[in-house]
């Protein structure tokens, strides 16, 4: 396990800001490991973690989508 400062996994995954990676870590969004009064990030486990999360958040709104739209296939017009 390596483990990275916000800053160095903000630059691995170019676009999510070193304070948006903390305040995921404290909402319990993302996995981190406290060292004293640090956050550190294991890389490997933040992604495999977002990735799973994307895919179960996908999966509720197309089921929410289809229940809202009465079966989900839609005829063109």
């Amino acid at each position: 396990m390596r483990l990275v400062t916000a800053m160095e996994l903000s630059s691995m995954l170019g676009g999510v800001s070193h304070f948006t990676l903390h305040r995921w870590a404290r909402e319990g969004r993302i996995p981190f490991v406290a060292v004293g009064r640090l956050r550190r990030f294991d890389p490997e486990q933040v992604l495999r973690h977002l990735k799973d999360r994307t895919r179960s958040e996908l999966r509720a709104r197309c089921v929410g989508n289809t229940e809202q739209s009465g079966g989900g296939v839609h005829a063109g017009r």
